[in-house]
């Protein structure tokens, strides 16, 4: 009886053991799944909004467009959506700036005018989690004379 027990005891220990080393860590992955699927998104300022953006970024949409209302002005964004574009940049993404006409069309023949933006940094671990499908996009901020964002286009690198 002393023989069986210190025997389950050892195949016990050798099972629980042997069981921890085979946990494998799942390598991250390079790129996101594509999805060719365009996404409309509409602007609010809120953690709902952001959850929402993470999501559909995180999921490999190749264009998520975020339409933005009368208020977002060029030179003085949301801190939401200064964030999302600091973090694209931040992660290596490129950042452009174009000015289009009223129906929406990029403007023709003019320089563009020199825009100055600051990017914030992200510091808490949340933010980096949420803001984390930003590596795999580059952002496009569409705007009107006078400085009015319209939109703000994130595309799948």
């Amino acid at each position: 009886m002393k023989f069986r027990c210190s025997m389950f005891l050892v195949l016990l220990v050798v099972s629980i053991v042997s069981g921890c080393s085979s946990v494998q860590k799942i390598p991250e992955r390079e790129l996101p799944l594509f999805s060719s699927e365009d996404i409309d998104l509409v602007f609010f300022d809120s953690s709902v909004f952001d959850k929402q953006l993470s999501n559909y970024l995180d999921a490999g949409h190749k264009h998520v467009s975020v339409k933005l209302n009368g208020d977002a002005k060029l030179n003085s964004l949301p801190k939401r959506i200064d964030t999302w574009v600091s973090m694209v940049n931040e992660n290596g993404g490129k950042v452009n700036i174009i000015k289009v006409d009223q129906q929406g069309l990029p403007t023709r023949g003019f320089i563009m005018d020199a825009v100055e933006l600051v990017f914030r940094s992200v510091d808490s671990f949340l933010e980096m989690q949420l803001f984390k499908p930003t590596k795999f996009y580059d952002v496009t901020l569409y705007y009107q004379e006078g400085g009015d964002i319209r939109e703000m286009l994130l595309t799948h690198k």
